[in-house]
């Protein structure tokens, strides 16, 4: 069992957002799909049961939605027995006009399987990527004639 979970909040200002839809099922058969538990105030979690590779899209009226994948092999048997907590808080921005901040739905952020530390990590050097994808396509937004600063 692994266990994804977390807040998603709005980025500017920095507050919980109510009204969250989570999506999440395999990427190679999207027929099999994870329920998420959803509570108050933007907190969510989602039970994974078998190894396979997961897209989970975050998503808010008013806001781009954000994609991260969770691959789940690699553990032994033993390893599964004992479980894993997943920690995925997502911040949410505002859409903008003429801004494609989800990248084509590129994912964000990819778990993955450490067998030296014998938990699921995530991938800093490909989210640290797209951070700064991001952030040159907001500087790139706020540079446009006519944009108030």
């Amino acid at each position: 069992l692994a266990i994804v979970f977390g807040s998603v909040t709005d980025l500017d200002p920095r507050s919980l957002l109510t009204g969250i839809t989570i999506a999440c099922h395999d990427i190679e058969d999207s027929t099999f799909v994870i329920e998420p538990l959803i509570r108050e105030g933007g907190f969510y979690e989602l039970h994974m049961m078998e190894e396979r590779t997961y897209s989970i899209v975050f998503s808010a009226t008013g806001h781009v939605p954000k994609r991260v994948l969770i691959e789940l092999n690699g553990p032994t048997r033993e390893q599964w027995e004992r479980g894993f907590g997943i920690n995925a808080d997502i911040s949410l921005f505002k859409t903008l006009s003429g801004v494609d901040a989800d990248f084509g739905g590129e994912p964000f952020g990819i778990c993955r399987f450490d067998p030296n530390t014998v938990q699921f990590e995530w991938d800093r050097a490909y989210s640290q990527a797209m951070r700064e994808r991001h952030a040159a396509a907001l500087k790139a937004y706020e540079a446009k004639p006519g944009k108030r600063k």
